[in-house]
């Protein structure tokens, strides 16, 4: 590999890494909406390994009920279970 290409690679990279925080801020500002705190203050291993990083890849067929799945297993009270249903 080229520098010229070593370094689109990284430029690529840490551009990734930029639009990834900035999805991840908004993921974690909807938990604490909806759970009151971040995924990792009730050991929300879960999510840490879907969307952090935790285990490697991430997965793509995530729902906001997996998710609810995951912070009632997490301690926390059902946010699904708690709104009005149509």
């Amino acid at each position: 590999m080229t520098d010229s290409a070593f370094t689109k690679l990284l430029q690529k990279t840490a551009e990734a890494l930029t639009k990834y925080r900035g999805l991840l801020i908004k993921a974690q500002d909807e938990y604490i909406r909806r759970y009151g705190e971040l995924p990792g203050d009730h050991d929300n291993d879960a999510w840490i390994d879907c969307l952090e990083g935790g285990s490697g890849d991430g997965d793509e067929s995530i729902t906001a009920e997996m998710v609810d799945k995951w912070a009632v297993n997490s301690g926390q009270l059902s946010y699904i279970a708690r709104m009005p249903q149509k």
